[in-house]
């Protein structure tokens, strides 16, 4: 006997198995309610899930864009602040001096008598004092307006610089409190968990 391959049937019947099921074949109008109305409350769930992701997410890369433009700031005020202070108080002090020379020798000018018992002569004679033309109109305007702008400019920095040390400290502060918060709250969570 020899057994070749065997050639596999043409045809193949299945046996029919009937299954005793009570199942209606078309489904209430109950239940079909009820499955809408969960349906329903699975999609309201995902939108509420979906908005607060979005949320976090908004609110997290506004956080860190603020917290990116206030350190740049922050950084920009410490190395320039310094040099624009020092700037202006130089240029007060030197137009300060310039002014106090000028209204000084105004005074001696309008006392001849003690300034030529100090000098041995009278200051002023036979030349025209610098504060008394229109030159040295001038010239007080100009030192003046730059005492004034070295003023304000020192003065404008320092209050910057400062404004932006509060607002970077107070932004750290709340990131830190914001943290903490997190922190605390994912400890509770493990704890619970865990218990």
């Amino acid at each position: 006997l020899t057994a070749g391959p065997s050639a596999p049937p043409a045809t193949v019947t299945a046996r029919p198995m009937i299954m005793d099921i009570d199942m209606p074949l078309s489904p209430s109008s109950s239940q079909d309610s009820t499955d809408s109305q969960v349906l329903e409350e699975e999609r309201n769930l995902e939108g509420e899930i979906i908005n607060e992701a979005v949320s976090a997410m908004m609110n997290n890369y506004y956080d860190a864009a603020i917290e990116g433009i206030t350190e740049v700031a922050a950084n920009v005020a410490d190395s320039v602040a310094p040099t624009i202070i020092r700037a202006g108080v130089r240029a007060s002090s030197m137009s300060g001096l310039g002014l106090l020379g000028i209204f000084s020798s105004r005074m001696i000018a309008a006392q001849p008598a003690a300034t030529a018992a100090m000098t041995g002569r009278v200051l002023g004679s036979g030349s025209r004092n610098l504060a008394d033309g229109r030159a040295g109109r001038y010239a007080i305007r100009g030192l003046f307006s730059t005492l004034l702008i070295g003023l304000v400019s020192a003065g404008s920095a320092y209050l910057a610089r400062a404004f932006i040390r509060r607002q970077r400290d107070l932004i750290l502060n709340e990131k830190k409190k914001d943290d903490d918060k997190k922190c605390g709250e994912r400890s509770q969570d493990d704890a619970e968990t865990k218990g």
